[in-house]
């Protein structure tokens, strides 16, 4: 017979194979921002209080110093889930893929995808801004990656992206096959 801590204890174990099979499938094919310039990293970060950090579940990514205003893109081909106002976040999209969500932060301004929409990774789906009621920021974007729900750190995806080749959505080809 199974006491109660052993169903937990197999769930979590559960949970956490099931994590690793999708974290190894993760795969982008696009970067959110070009250049990919870390600016702050996931994990415990210092607040400038003695003794005091928070969590920082996502990563900072600054601007394109050479470009008036950096683009935000698609990292994965998926489906817009959240396209909403939060006073501390700005303006936010949520994106499911294939068994993980991204979230992109501090956006200039709305996107105008609504919940629901198809997206390729490489889409624009808006600017980098510092968006936020309650924050007073640089601009960047915070970007985040969640499977099963729990944040995981993004770095090692952004710096094994692998490129989409765009002639195959659309059809593209040369007297070679490609």
């Amino acid at each position: 017979m199974f006491t109660y801590e052993d169903c937990l204890r197999f769930l979590i174990l559960e949970c956490a194979e099931e994590g690793r099979r999708v974290m190894n499938r993760i795969q982008f094919n696009s970067a959110p921002v070009d250049p990919i310039r870390i600016t702050s990293k996931f994990g415990p970060r210092d607040t400038g209080i003695a003794g005091a950090t928070t969590s920082h579940l996502g990563i900072d990514l600054g601007a394109n110093k050479s470009l008036s205003e950096t683009p935000v893109f698609v990292v994965k081909e998926g489906i817009i889930n959240g396209n909403y106002w939060n006073d501390a976040r700005g303006w936010v999209i949520t994106i499911t893929h294939n068994g993980f969500l991204t979230l992109y932060q501090h956006l200039k301004t709305q996107c105008p995808l609504k919940a629901g929409a198809q997206v390729k990774a490489g889409h624009r789906i808006g600017t980098m801004g510092n968006s936020s009621k309650t924050l007073v920021i640089a601009t960047h974007l915070h970007f985040e990656l969640h499977v099963n729900g729990m944040p995981i750190d993004p770095e090692p995806y952004l710096l094994n992206i692998v490129k989409e080749d765009l002639r195959l959505y659309y059809g593209y080809t040369n007297n070679r096959g490609y």
